[in-house]
């Protein structure tokens, strides 16, 4: 999503706040994309405080805020600019530590956890690709139909990869849906004869 937002970024702006926003749109495409860190990075928190460390998440939190504070405090002369150059600079790096945290927690190495990202990265970097090359073929397109096309065109192109790329996931996809028919079904039977 993050990724695919740094790409609408220009026409969600124009839809839901105008034209004048247009200049936002760049800082909305850098916070999409150090979204990304976030992500990534996302089970460090919860694991820590599943495994009893909740004081690493609290040093971790204190230390967020005094590194970021001090960003943007020394962003804020360059203002809105400046600050987010703050942010991109402190906030990938402090998440990335977090992680480390985690990893360092269970046990588990930093290429271990990223060779399991890699099918999600690939299916990502494909979107990203379609959704580069998609505003050459959309730049006629109404502004809501061109953001339409993104997002439907952009999850698709990700949830086909992922089922190209990984066939275990579109297997246990399928069990699922077939699973989730059944009950269904079984349960609208039991109305019916009610």
């Amino acid at each position: 999503m993050q990724l695919g937002m740094a790409f609408v970024a220009r026409d969600v702006v124009v839809i839901l706040l105008s034209e004048k926003w247009l200049p936002i749109v760049g800082f909305v495409q850098v916070f999409a994309l150090t979204g990304v860190f976030h992500i990534v990075t996302l089970p460090a928190a919860p694991l820590l405080t599943a495994r009893g460390r909740a004081d690493l998440n609290i040093r971790f939190s204190s230390l967020f805020f005094l590194l970021t504070s001090a960003a943007y405090l020394i962003g804020a002369p360059w203002g809105l600019a400046g600050i987010a150059t703050g942010w991109l600079i402190v906030f990938p790096l402090l998440r990335l530590y977090l992680l480390w945290l985690g990893l360092k927690e269970v046990n588990l190495s930093a290429a271990s956890y990223f060779k399991n990202l890699a099918t999600p990265a690939l299916a990502a970097g494909v979107m990203g690709i379609v959704l580069g090359a998609l505003p050459f073929i959309t730049h006629d397109f109404h502004l809501v139909e061109r953001l339409a096309s993104s997002v439907v065109l952009g999850a698709a192109t990700y949830v086909c990869c992922l089922l190209v790329i990984d066939r275990k996931l579109g297997e246990e996809l399928k069990t699922m849906a077939a699973e989730i028919f059944a009950v269904s079904r079984h349960q609208t039977s039991q109305v019916g004869e009610g």
